[in-house]
């Protein structure tokens, strides 16, 4: 297959990889072989699918969401995180009881992940196994890539009992027996969600799921300060947050991605980029819910890998144009607060939205060779407001402007993917 468009692409953080009218190559695996101002003469009688002016663009990774709470979106923020979640979050993630519900909110979310383009995802459910189990289904039929965590937890900050923890180990096993190996693109993920409601004896036994499967592991980090505080009162023997997760086997080892990271100490940033985990960076939680921001900067600089995750519903939007913008304004309040000492550019939002998110499900997230073919084709008409501008800029215009309505074709592995069903 060969496809022609305006080519836009980071390969790493401090710029993008532009190719007007470019060509890319994909063999018949949907495995990238080249990328081409020119096409070469042995492949001009080949057929091409043409897109003319519009931008082709690598799909989106969305690295942090709460599937069970897209229909809470936009409801009573600007208060205190923990107090959100308890308030919100708890009993909406309780209706994912009742399978029928389970069902109708998730095929709804998977339907908008396509719309928004957000090819792959990494997604923490709830501690229900037949909703997680639903969950898990409508991703394979979509064709789109995911990563779906059944959370566990053993004991709640709101005084709920969610399970023993010999349950929650065994609903984990179950949840593992029961998906892994069924979708070349959809795998499941160890999900502690959080080390304050989880005993390290629940944790422990999930590291050691994660090893023994070879399969990676998901939590949350830093969010807001009394978090942090929670996690190190509960874990008197742990010097940090991190170690709460480390000292049980889940940080590093096996491909690790943290949500948030707002507060993290020095040791737990060189922890982080020395074990080579992925942070989901999500702006616009992290502003709904008063929890900070994340300086995001200074972490590329650092050469911490980044992704960006929505986090639904502490996040407001789906739409990953949206949240590119978001870290880009945020970058620019640390600047004007004195927090950091340079801004964050548009094409760093981008690669993290691409390339560093992808970044987890192997070689994708780029139009280099060897990468998959999973990627978006834009048409940025109405936003370029017929003018002309280059390339770059019309990259850095998607980001304020844009939305799933300019997003016309999605390819995962070098195939279209039509519009999920609904069920």
């Amino acid at each position: 297959m060969i496809i022609r468009g305006n080519l836009i692409y980071t390969k790493d953080h401090t710029g993008y990889t532009t190719v007007p009218h470019g060509y890319i190559v994909v063999d018949e695996k949907g495995v990238i072989t080249g990328v081409y101002e020119k096409l070469p003469e042995g492949l001009k009688d080949k057929p091409i699918r043409d897109y003319g002016e519009c931008l082709i663009i690598p799909g989106f990774t969305d690295c942090h969401f709460h599937p069970a709470q897209y229909p809470q979106m936009g409801i009573s923020y600007n208060k205190e995180m923990m107090v959100w979640c308890n308030d919100y979050t708890i009993p909406q993630e309780c209706r994912m009881e009742d399978a029928d519900y389970a069902r109708k909110v998730y095929s709804g979310l998977v339907q908008a992940l396509w719309r928004n383009g957000i090819l792959h995802s990494i997604m923490m459910a709830t501690q229900h196994l037949d909703a997680s189990l639903i969950l898990f289904d409508l991703m394979k039929k979509s064709g789109l890539r995911s990563f779906v965590g059944h959370v566990c937890m053993d004991q709640s900050t709101s005084g709920r009992t969610w399970s023993t923890t010999e349950e929650a180990i065994a609903l984990s096993e179950e949840f593992i027996q029961k998906t892994l190996g069924q979708s070349e693109l959809v795998k499941p993920i160890l999900t502690a969600s959080l080390s304050v409601i989880c005993t390290r004896e629940l944790m422990t036994a999930m590291g050691e799921q994660a090893r023994k499967y070879n399969l990676p592991m998901q939590g949350h980090l830093g969010e807001n300060m009394t978090e942090v505080q929670r996690a190190i009162k509960r874990y008197p023997d742990c010097e940090t947050f991190a170690d709460t997760y480390d000292k049980a086997g889940m940080f590093g080892g096996q491909p690790t991605m943290m949500a948030h990271c707002v507060y993290l100490t020095e040791k737990e940033l060189k922890e982080i980029k020395e074990r080579n985990i992925l942070v989901a960076h999500c702006p616009n939680s992290n502003y709904n819910l008063l929890s900070g921001i994340m300086p995001f900067a200074k972490y590329l600089d650092e050469g911490v890998r980044v992704g960006i995750g929505s986090d639904i519903s502490g996040g407001s939007s789906l739409n990953m144009f949206e949240n590119m913008k978001a870290a880009v304004q945020q970058g620019a309040v640390r600047v004007i607060n004195h927090s950091a000492d340079r801004p964050v550019m548009a094409c760093e939002a981008f690669y993290a939205a691409t390339k560093g998110g992808g970044s987890f499900f192997g070689k994708t997230g780029s139009f280099e060779p060897g990468y998959d073919f999973d990627a978006l084709v834009v048409d940025d008409t109405e936003v370029l407001q017929y003018n002309h501008y280059s390339l770059e800029d019309r990259a850095d215009k998607l980001l304020y402007c844009a939305d799933e309505r300019n997003i016309k074709k999605r390819f995962v592995k070098g195939r279209e993917i039509p519009e999920p069903e609904a069920y």
